[in-house]
């Protein structure tokens, strides 16, 4: 390895140090005293210049402090308005950012207007031009956006210096761009430079170039708006579906949700119905269950038959319903409730059934289904306690009577 490539080496890595063979001999004692106040001033000389370096501060040139765009623009107009009238093109007092959406939002040519208070011809563009009849009317029939600025307001500056204008007042009319500079059938998106104009110039000057721009770049605007109306009508077209589809599905939840409720509705009335027929026959059940048992309690409190020859007895004939005839003697001072009381517990007698101790039934009112009346002439003879059988001139020695079923 070649003896400077090695020397490098150590030097980079801070060990510079030449080989003992090449060393040189240490200085004399007296010659190092001479060099140690050199060195001393050397070095206090190096710290102080770094010490220097440090407190003298870095200066930059400042950048603009960006103020309240909208603020500075409606201060422009305020500040027209008081020197020239308040008869003037109209100036949109918002951010040059704004315009330009605005510009582009709703396809409208715009017109920046940059001025500054140091040139000559500012006081006559503004006090003319800006305020003159033809320039309104142009403005208003071609809808055209007015922003002014001064470029002694931090964003009009900013908007002079990416216009590259150099004469006041500047004028730029915005637009965008025509096909052969955006691309066959493209849609462009930004505006551009469509004209400009610097230095004095009269309103019949502005207004011409404002229609030559307009004529030149009408096509690009016509198919603008063209794509814009189809965008809007698919979005309308995707809103009456989406709306169709919310309604048919709103109509389809509703029918889903009354065909629910009514299948719940019916649910509820068979439930109802059914708890109502299971009453019902419990009901039915309990009735017809202390009717048999009034019917036992009155077979248990049956009288004996009187013997047909006894003087204060009447023989009655019964004819069922079914056809069955029944004859029975009855004591003349017996209640016409007896009869009732016969005629209900003989299929009990019919039977044969032993004769058990009953009591009666709690709470419960027995009504019978059958009437007792007499053919001729026809008399209904009630299941009363209070009337016996010997006032009834009908019963008395002997009468033939129907047994007459009675609905519930």
């Amino acid at each position: 390895m070649p003896e400077d490539t090695h020397d490098a080496r150590r030097l980079n890595a801070g060990q510079w140090q030449r080989p003992d063979s090449t060393a040189s001999p240490l200085p004399a004692p007296h010659v190092s005293w001479l060099r140690w106040p050199m060195h001393i001033t050397w070095r206090l000389a190096l710290t102080l210049l770094s010490l220097a370096t440090r407190l003298v501060p870095r200066f930059s040139f400042p950048l603009f402090v960006p103020t309240d765009p909208q603020g500075a623009a409606a201060a422009v107009v305020r500040s027209f308005e008081k020197k020239y009238g308040s008869s003037h093109v109209p100036f949109h007092a918002d951010s040059y950012t704004s315009v330009l959406k605005t510009a582009q939002k709703n396809l409208q040519l715009c017109l920046v207007i940059l001025q500054s208070e140091e040139h000559d011809a500012t006081h006559t563009f503004c006090s003319e031009t800006l305020t003159s009849e033809d320039m309104m009317e142009a403005v208003q029939r071609m809808d055209v956006l007015v922003w002014m600025g001064s470029v002694s307001d931090p964003e009009a500056f900013q908007v002079s210096s990416l216009l590259q204008a150099t004469t006041y007042p500047f004028l730029a009319l915005l637009a965008f761009p025509v096909a052969a500079n955006s691309g066959e059938g493209a849609i462009p998106t930004q505006l551009v430079v469509a004209d400009r104009m610097e230095g004095a110039i009269s309103a019949q000057d502005i207004v011409r170039r404002m229609v030559a721009v307009q004529e030149r770049h009408a096509p690009v605007y016509t198919r603008m708006r063209s794509e814009r109306r189809k965008r809007e009508r698919e979005r309308e077209l995707l809103r009456e579906q989406a709306r169709a589809y919310q309604e048919s599905l709103r109509a389809d939840q509703e029918k889903k949700q009354r065909e629910k409720e009514e299948m719940e509705a019916l649910a509820l009335a068979q439930e109802e119905t059914r708890l109502e027929a299971q009453r019902m026959e419990s009901m039915q059940r309990t009735l017809q269950e202390k009717k048999d048992q009034y019917i036992a309690y009155l077979y248990s409190q049956l009288e004996e038959e009187p013997h047909p020859k006894h003087p204060q007895v009447t023989r009655l004939s019964f004819r069922l319903a079914n056809g069955t005839r029944l004859v029975r003697s009855f004591h003349a001072h017996a209640p016409l409730v007896t009869l009732y009381q016969f005629i209900a517990v003989y299929p009990l007698i019919e039977r044969n059934e032993a004769i058990l101790w009953v009591d009666p039934p709690e709470d419960y009112e027995h009504t019978y289904d059958f009437s007792i009346v007499s053919s001729y002439p026809r008399v209904t003879y009630p299941p009363s306690s209070d009337c016996f059988l010997f006032q009834q001139e009908g019963l008395w020695p002997s009468a033939t009577l129907i047994v007459e079923e009675t609905e519930d």
